[in-house]
């Protein structure tokens, strides 16, 4: 729960950019692909795409959730 002067909450995205960091996986000059099967999943994708471009960023999602499928 966010309090007054609270900064934002951490999601999958900000481990992806912390283990680029940490690991140098090199995510912004490589190739990446995303697997996931939930909503809480999307941020690694977003992330990806901040990182290397939606031209190196490819994901599969194992869903039957129609809304989950489009985003």
């Amino acid at each position: 729960m966010k309090g007054e002067g609270a900064g934002k909450d951490f999601d999958k995205g900000d481990g992806v950019k912390f283990l680029d960091d940490l690991l140098t996986f090199n995510i912004s000059s490589s190739m990446n692909l995303i697997a996931g099967d939930t909503g809480s999943d999307v941020p690694m994708v977003t992330k990806s795409i901040e990182l290397a471009g939606q031209e190196k960023t490819y994901a599969v999602f194992v869903t039957k959730n129609e809304g989950l499928r489009k985003r």
